[in-house]
């Protein structure tokens, strides 16, 4: 039995993608979301203390430590996730061994 034919250039996947995966963003979107999750959280009044430079410094900075495909998940409408999860990593750093535990209650509507 002969092995099946190769796939055309240009047609091989990626590392990482498959048919489960989202296609991948580019830099450009990307740095449109960032901008996007800024512009929200600032706009919320999420920045605590922090001048708005310094604050996005911070995001840039928790942005620039994870991989791509951290953003690939997420959307503006799920900026605040972002701060949560900074705060989680944070608190894993600070705590030793200690686990780190956040919980939070959603309400799902049911149908009539």
């Amino acid at each position: 039995m002969a092995p099946p034919p190769a796939a055309p250039i240009g047609q091989l996947l990626e590392e990482g993608t498959g048919e489960s995966s989202s296609p991948p963003r580019s830099s450009a979107a990307h740095d449109e979301l960032r901008r996007k999750i800024y512009e929200r959280l600032v706009q919320a009044g999420k920045q605590g203390d922090s001048d708005d430079a310094s604050f996005r410094n911070m995001l840039d900075a928790h942005f620039d430590k994870l991989p791509p495909r951290y953003l690939t998940d997420l959307s503006e409408s799920k900026a605040e996730d972002v701060l949560l999860h900074r705060e989680v990593l944070d608190e894993c750093a600070h705590n030793g061994n200690q686990p780190v535990f956040r919980a939070r209650f959603l309400k799902v509507p049911t149908p009539p």
